[in-house]
């Protein structure tokens, strides 16, 4: 939102002959959002998985004993995540 705000700035910027002087740095912001979008869509999908599977408090899951074992779920969705082929744990 603070993106979409600063290139309505940018793009309201004009000097004393009513020439916009702010275009480069609405470009920038441009290519700034662009990124961060691409970013935020990149990591949603490799958080996907581990986000399906895990429960949005620990004392949801319980082992056999009835004791919360978050750690262990931690550990468990950790090792099956994987970057690129690289095991994580």
């Amino acid at each position: 939102m603070m993106e979409l705000c600063l290139i309505g700035l940018f793009l309201s910027i004009h000097d004393d002959q009513g020439v916009f002087t702010g275009i480069s740095q609405a470009v920038v912001m441009i290519i700034t959002i662009t990124l961060t979008v691409i970013y935020q869509l990149l990591l949603g999908n490799i958080f996907s998985s581990i986000l399906k599977y895990l429960p949005a408090f620990p004392e949801d899951r319980e082992d056999e004993g009835g004791e919360s074992n978050s750690k262990s779920l931690l550990s468990t969705c950790a090792r099956s995540f994987t970057i690129r082929g690289a095991h994580l744990l």
